[in-house]
């Protein structure tokens, strides 16, 4: 059973690829985190590292496509399950599990994010209590992500900035729709 499973496998990866070849797609790469890691420095011409516990992990990708443009990279890591944090003197290659601990930007609306660049913003509400809203929109982000409240009017939030821009627009429509605060200062 095992054997045929390989086999049906085997017939359907190939099939696609022939498929996308035959089409004029060309068919993703399968590269280690460490490959990936090398193209791009010599690309960027900037360190890129990687922690030698994912160094061997291997990604399927379309590799022309991740190096044209650093919004295409994040999407193809992102889809492995990995993403790039890029610092003053590294671009780092990681779990994107542990991206909410490491050195993302805070949102600044005067600068531009890719869609799945991990970044942290600060949403303040006027009228609507922040720790009544934690619970209406914490089940909209991922495990791996971020979101806590401070204070009675400041919710954090750490994710990829398209999920937490959909996230702040949705926080905003429930604030302007709150009548007024009253009640905040009691936990319900």
């Amino acid at each position: 059973m095992k054997i045929l499973k390989i086999i049906v496998v085997s017939l359907l990866l190939t099939t696609n690829q022939a498929f996308a070849i035959e089409n004029g797609v060309p068919p993703d790469d399968v590269i280690t985190l460490s490959e990936l890691a090398e193209k791009l420095e010599q690309k960027l011409k900037k360190p890129v590292v990687v922690d030698k516990n994912y160094a061997k992990n291997e990604v399927q990708i379309k590799l022309e496509r991740a190096l044209e443009d650093r919004g295409n990279l994040l999407t193809e890591l992102s889809i492995n399950g990995y993403t790039a944090i890029d610092t003053e003197d590294y671009i780092e290659l990681i779990d994107v599990r542990r991206s909410r601990m490491s050195a993302i930007p805070v949102v600044d609306e005067s600068k531009h994010y890719y869609p799945n660049q991990w970044v942290t913003k600060i949403i303040t509400v006027e009228k609507a209590c922040a720790y009544k809203i934690l619970p209406i929109v914490r089940p909209l982000v991922p495990q791996y992500a971020h979101m806590a409240v401070t204070g009675e009017e400041s919710l954090v939030i750490s994710d990829r900035y398209a999920n937490v821009q959909r996230l702040s627009s949705i926080i905003e429509n429930i604030d302007k729709e709150t009548k007024d605060k009253a009640g905040c200062n009691k936990k319900s």
